[in-house]
């Protein structure tokens, strides 16, 4: 389906403005219509984009009376990812009112997946750091028990070992007495 031109429209949601469609959705850049007294507490087009951060360029042109295009406004449901049955995301290669996503649309309507998504992964990731930490703690039990085991036969071995060394030297004496 081919989309009108990007240009100010009246507003689909009713309102007495012209509503910016950049040619994929609808911009929330308002300007009054034209004729029409401007209505107190909406700020201009060229305010609206500055507030918004949008870059001069891609900001609809500077304000002034601007005549609707003769072409029929794009349509808008009041709910229109869920009317037409599609979840928007982003990516999505539909150009269409109902496939057109804005990142606030896109975060709001896959936030509750992405953070069921993220607790899960927290979650897994909980499990085995404290599988781990049980893994590791016995291990560095294991092998304190190990070392009192060695310690201790060395000590016994030390032992025997100065016992050994004593009797050599006592056997030795008694030879160099035997020799005399």
């Amino acid at each position: 389906m081919s989309q009108p031109a990007p240009g100010w429209y009246p507003d689909p949601a009713g309102t007495q403005r012209l509503r910016w469609w950049n040619g994929g959705m609808w911009l929330d850049q308002y300007q009054p219509m034209p004729g029409a007294a401007p209505q107190q507490g909406l700020p201009t087009q060229h305010h609206a984009a500055a507030q918004q951060g949008f870059p001069a360029q891609q900001a609809a042109p500077a304000p002034g009376p601007h005549m609707p295009s003769a072409q029929q406004a794009p349509t808008v449901s009041a709910d229109p990812y869920h009317a037409s049955g599609t979840t928007p995301t982003f990516g999505q290669s539909d150009t269409g009112m109902s496939g057109a996503t804005t990142p606030a649309a896109s975060t709001s309507s896959s936030s509750g997946k992405g953070w069921r998504i993220g607790t899960a992964v927290a979650w897994a990731l909980t499990v085995v750091f404290a599988v781990t930490a049980v893994y590791t703690g016995t291990l560095f039990a294991r092998a304190g028990s190990d070392l009192s085991d060695a310690e201790s036969e060395q000590t016994s071995a030390q032992q025997e070992l100065d016992q050994a060394k004593s009797d050599l030297d006592q056997a030795k004496k008694e030879l160099e007495e035997a020799q005399k």
